[in-house]
C-alpha cells in the first residue's frame, strides 16, 4: 500500500485508501477482483445486519432464520473475518442459523432412518405372507394328492394311489396320503414294497 501511495495511485486517509485513478481500477485485473469480493462481502454484511434484526423484531422465531445452505456458509465465512466486524445480535443470529441448520439435518436422518425401517418391515412382511402363501398352496397341493391317491385306491388303482400318495407325503405330510399307503396291497407290486419298508 506504501509503494502505491507513494507512486500516488492511491490516497489513504486514517483507516481508509481511496484509489486515486479510475483507470488503475480499470486496468489492474487483480484490484477489480478483490474490489468485486469486497462489494459482494459488503452486501452480505448489510443482508446478514437486516436479517438479525428482523429476527430479533420478531422475538426471535426461526421462521425468520432465512440464512441457510450456502448462503449461511458464506455468511459464516463473513463472521470468521475480522475486517466486517460482525455484531453480537448477528452472531447470536448466525448460531441460531446453525442450530436450525444442524437440527434440520438430524431431523432428514431420523426421517431417513424411519423411513429405512418401515421399508424393511414391510418387505419382511411381503416375504413372509408370500412364504406363507407358498407353504399353504404346497399344503393344498399334498392334500389334492392325497385325495387322489384315495380316489385312485377305491377304483383299485393302486399304482396311482401309491405314487399319488408317495408324491404328497414328499410335499407334505398328510393323513389321507398314509391312510392310502397303509391299506395297499403291497403284495399285488414289488416295487412297492420298497418304498414301505427300504430296507
Amino acid at each position: 500500500l506504501k509503494t502505491l501511495t507513494d507512486a500516488r495511485l492511491v490516497t489513504t486517509e486514517q483507516e481508509s485508501a481511496e484509489v486515486a485513478h479510475e483507470a488503475l481500477i480499470r486496468e489492474w485485473g487483480t484490484l477489480r477482483k478483490w474490489l468485486e469480493e469486497d462489494r459482494n462481502s459488503l452486501r452480505l454484511h448489510r443482508q446478514l445486519t437486516e436479517s438479525a434484526v428482523e429476527w430479533e423484531r420478531s422475538g426471535r422465531k426461526d421462521s425468520f432464520l432465512v440464512h441457510h445452505g450456502g448462503r449461511l456458509d458464506d455468511a459464516l465465512t463473513l463472521r470468521d473475518n475480522p475486517i466486517y466486524g460482525i455484531a453480537t445480535s448477528e452472531d447470536a443470529y448466525l448460531r441460531a442459523c446453525v442450530f436450525a441448520r444442524d437440527q434440520e439435518a438430524m431431523h432428514r436422518k431420523r426421517l431417513q432412518r424411519r423411513i429405512l425401517l418401515g421399508t424393511i418391515l414391510f418387505t419382511s412382511a411381503v416375504l413372509i405372507l408370500f412364504a406363507i402363501e407358498l407353504i399353504q398352496l404346497n399344503i393344498i397341493g399334498a392334500q389334492r394328492l392325497g385325495y387322489q391317491s384315495f380316489v385312485a385306491y377305491i377304483d383299485k388303482d393302486y399304482n396311482k394311489a401309491l405314487l399319488f400318495s408317495y408324491q404328497s407325503n414328499l410335499i407334505y405330510k398328510n393323513e389321507v396320503a398314509d391312510l392310502v399307503l397303509g391299506q395297499l396291497p403291497y403284495e399285488n407290486f414289488p416295487a412297492a414294497k420298497r418304498i414301505k419298508n427300504p430296507d
